[in-house]
């Protein structure tokens, strides 16, 4: 038994050797796209990726473990982050391994104990939520986006709230890039009830919830956004309140919260829609005077290309 454990423990560390070569490799745009070439390289690294609870939350999971998950999460974010037609190509590539998106649940499920590699997880399915195969993929996998909102609405972990607080944002990031242009993601997420948590203090993820129902929206009818609205307990009148509130709040964009006005804009776009009651709450509010302010104070900070590339959440 001591001898088979000795064993394995080598086998890891030998893993661990040829996964660190691998991040090395990916850190060069022309070598992401070998790495993905070798028939059967790609699935082996996604098998590196499996983590089961025991592992996550075993008090017997020793550091050589994790540090392999890790390192396989890290190599598989990187190529999943490749720009042009070569990262195009890779996150076709590993969408299609039936593994990949199912071991990244179960590390949000399990893995609290290990926000790092929750992090690096949450990180891969943003970056393959970039293509719309991807998306539609990882929204019809069991419980994946409710597992991110659990992630985004929890309040406190043993690592303390700096480490949580990435993790949020992160899974926020994630949210809002799987509603882009995806009709059905739109509605899975319309049922967990997220539009109360636009209240929210916090204002990076303030920012993340108010872009993630300006998409949301999008896709509505205005009769299917007033009974969603209704639904949740929200009045019209309210919500447009908030917005304005927010708008005041933000005379400039800030470095932590870059989109914000852009995505409260979005979001009253959607309510005024076909809705002469509601243009006239927002009128009645001052919406048009900060609306002004918000054109004279425009940045490049809020500018698309400069926080998301060629992809705007």
């Amino acid at each position: 038994m001591v001898d088979f454990q000795l064993e394995r423990c080598d086998l890891l560390e030998f893993v661990n050797l040829g996964l660190r070569i691998l991040k090395k490799l990916s850190r060069d745009h022309g070598s992401c796209g070998k790495i993905g070439n070798p028939r059967g390289l790609l699935p082996k690294i996604i098998n590196f990726t499996y983590a089961d609870e025991r592992l996550l939350k075993g008090e017997r999971t020793t550091p050589t473990q994790i540090l392999t998950v890790k390192r396989s999460l890290q190599v598989l974010k990187m190529l999943a982050s490749t720009r042009g037609t070569t990262g195009k190509q890779l996150r076709k590539e590993i969408s299609k391994v039936v593994f990949t998106i199912s071991n990244i649940r179960g590390m949000l499920q399990h893995g609290e104990k290990h926000l790092m590699l929750q992090l690096l997880g949450i990180e891969i399915l943003t970056s393959l939520a970039v293509e719309e195969d991807g998306r539609e993929l990882i929204g019809c996998t069991g419980n994946v986006i409710k597992e991110l909102f659990n992630i985004y609405w929890k309040q406190e972990v043993p690592a303390g709230p700096e480490h949580l607080n990435r993790v949020k944002v992160a899974a926020g990031e994630a949210l809002s890039t799987l509603t882009l242009a995806s009709t059905s993601n739109c509605h899975r997420i319309l049922k967990l009830k997220v539009l109360k948590e636009i209240s929210t203090e916090d204002k990076m993820l303030q920012e993340v919830m108010v872009g993630l129902a300006a998409q949301v929206f999008k896709f509505m009818t205005s009769q299917e956004s007033s009974a969603v609205l209704e639904r949740v307990g929200i009045q019209e009148a309210e919500l447009a309140r908030m917005l304005v509130l927010i708008l005041k709040f933000h005379q400039y964009p800030l470095v932590t919260c870059p989109n914000m006005r852009r995505f409260v804009v979005e979001l009253a776009i959607c309510l005024m829609r076909d809705k002469d009651k509601n243009v006239q709450h927002f009128k009645d509010l001052g919406m048009e005077k900060e609306l002004e302010h918000v054109v004279e104070t425009t940045s490049p900070l809020e500018s698309l290309d400069t926080f998301s590339d060629s992809v705007g959440l």
